[in-house]
């Protein structure tokens, strides 16, 4: 139950899961009571968003049997050691095994990467300074509010707290990850000390984690920029 939860804390907000006010709702309840009985419901919602195939193929390539325990949510969204495990031979067998055709789209934002939410940030990302660069610096903001990144903790008393995290800027042809303070909004974090690392997503804070977790998230970050920098995704 507990990969549930992290996979709705992590969701929230998502604009996929905007359009669906009944959805979100109870989305929203199941990260602040998870309820035992209220779970085939959110996992109906899961199983109903994208992120659901990437949980799907770490856990295949891992031996993992359902897709929402925890540590294969948490290596999609903030990266683990299963990610090591999906190698450029074992995705593409988990992909023509489990889907098929009928997920091509993803198929083509992860085949030869790791299933990663930054990485498909990192795609989009591409995709526009690729087709249309003129829009780039427009869509970097929202970019940067999308990534998931570690933030420390400068001020954290009110609702509004302020950190140090990464963001997305552009320099010529190049995209830099570039820490600087940003506010943010305290989110799910009730507890929280001036110091402390926080995960941040679509400038919300969603948990304390550790620093090890932090070094994670921004390891396979910077991986995923660094491909499309080489013009590979």
């Amino acid at each position: 139950m507990e990969g549930a939860r992290v996979a709705c804390l992590y969701t929230f907000g998502c604009p996929e899961l905007r359009g669906n006010p009944e959805a979100e709702e109870a989305v929203l309840k199941f990260i602040r009571e998870p309820n035992p009985e209220n779970l085939p419901r959110i996992r109906t919602i899961l199983e109903g968003l994208e992120p659901f195939v990437a949980y799907q193929i770490i856990a295949a390539a891992n031996g993992i049997e359902d897709p929402l325990s925890e540590e294969v949510v948490r290596a999609y969204w903030l990266g683990n050691d299963l990610l090591k495990i999906v190698t450029d031979d074992i995705l593409a067998r988990v992909l023509s095994e489990r889907f098929h055709s009928r997920d091509l789209l993803v198929a083509h934002k992860v085949r030869g990467r790791k299933p990663h939410h930054n990485l498909n940030v990192a795609w989009l990302v591409s995709i526009v300074q690729q087709s249309v660069p003129q829009k780039l610096p427009h869509i970097i903001s929202g970019a940067s509010d999308c990534l998931v990144v570690p933030g420390r903790v400068i001020a954290g008393k009110e609702e509004t707290i302020r950190v140090l995290a990464s963001s997305i800027f552009v320099r010529g042809d190049q995209l830099l990850l570039v820490a600087t303070p940003r506010k943010v909004k305290r989110g799910f974090v009730e507890e929280i000390n001036n110091g402390d690392l926080v995960s941040i997503h679509l400038d919300m804070a969603r948990e304390v984690i550790r620093e090890e977790t932090a070094e994670s998230l921004m390891a396979v970050t910077h991986e995923s920029f660094q491909i499309l920098q080489r013009g590979r995704v």
